[in-house]
């Protein structure tokens, strides 16, 4: 299953990983009505997620498309909701 909106998350961004697999998120929440009271960590995509690494550990409010998608587990283990961000601009913000 894939849906996709446009909408702002407003949250921390994180480096999760270790090198080379590092991935950042930013764990927050989204202006979407049905997502709006739910703090979820959102996958950053895009071009400019190498420039969002900067803000590591930062509070940023990032608008771009959100992407929620169903990922297949191994071995019929069922899926898992991911959600992603492609971010096309941010801002640095206040907590």
């Amino acid at each position: 299953m894939l849906e996709t909106e446009q909408g702002t998350v407003t949250g921390i961004v994180r480096l999760i990983g270790n090198s080379p697999f590092e991935e950042l998120i930013i764990t927050g929440t989204s202006d979407i009505k049905s997502d709006s009271v739910v703090r979820r960590n959102y996958y950053v995509t895009g071009k400019l997620s190498e420039d969002l690494k900067k803000y590591a550990y930062n509070n940023i409010k990032a608008k771009g498309l959100i992407v929620k998608r169903d990922l297949q587990l191994a071995a019929d283990s069922g899926t898992i909701e991911r959600y992603f961000i492609e971010v096309a601009e941010y801002k640095m913000v206040d907590k």
